[in-house]
């Protein structure tokens, strides 16, 4: 019992993930299906992870996580495609004014809503870092901008199905807990017997 929960304490969480840092787009290009085994605005091909994006143009020098580049809508709305599904959203952003995410069930914004996270203006030459994670399998996440731009990066997708699965050290201390909490139950059943 103590080989089973020892394996599990040292056995990471394997939860899909998807990253894209814009840093592979051209900078000043849209980007397009870059990340999904296409191309961006100029012609420059990414990796294929799946995600399509609309509406997104990547620039240099506010306060991307990583250098050089982060993405920002270049209309009110933007769309960001993942066919396989997605059930939490991670995110850097810098707005100069608010605005929202929102998760929907089906590609392009259709389907239900399944969960929308309000970005607070925050000073875009300093990105903040925002998460939020909601029920169901989305496959598409729509920006709503307003009439100003937010500019993302380092953005991470994580898969909805084991989004919400405890981590195996949570479980092996659970466990544990609990098989001390019945030898100690049943050290004082020994003792009142033998008193």
């Amino acid at each position: 019992m103590f080989a089973a929960l020892s394996a599990s304490v040292s056995a990471p969480t394997q939860a899909a993930t998807v990253f894209a840092n814009f840093d592979t787009v051209t900078t000043g290009a849209t980007v397009d299906e870059h990340y999904n085994g296409g191309k961006d605005g100029a012609g420059v091909a990414g990796s294929s992870i799946g995600l399509s994006f609309s509406n997104f143009v990547t620039t240099t020098g506010f306060g991307e996580t990583s250098a050089p580049n982060l993405a920002y809508n270049i209309s009110a709305i933007a769309i960001i495609n993942f066919a396989s599904g997605f059930g939490r959203v991670e995110a850097s952003y810098g707005a100069f004014t608010p605005g929202r995410f929102e998760a929907y069930s089906a590609a392009n914004g259709t389907g239900i809503l399944l969960g929308s996270y309000v970005l607070v203006q925050n000073n875009p030459f300093a990105f903040d870092r925002f998460a939020f994670q909601f029920g169901g399998l989305a496959r598409s996440l729509v920006l709503d901008a307003g009439a100003t731009q937010i500019g993302i990066d380092d953005l991470l997708l994580t898969d909805a199905i084991l989004a919400g699965v405890p981590e195996p050290k949570e479980w092996a201390f659970l466990i544990t807990g609990m098989l001390c909490a019945g030898a100690s139950v049943r050290r004082r059943r020994v003792r009142l017997v033998l008193a």
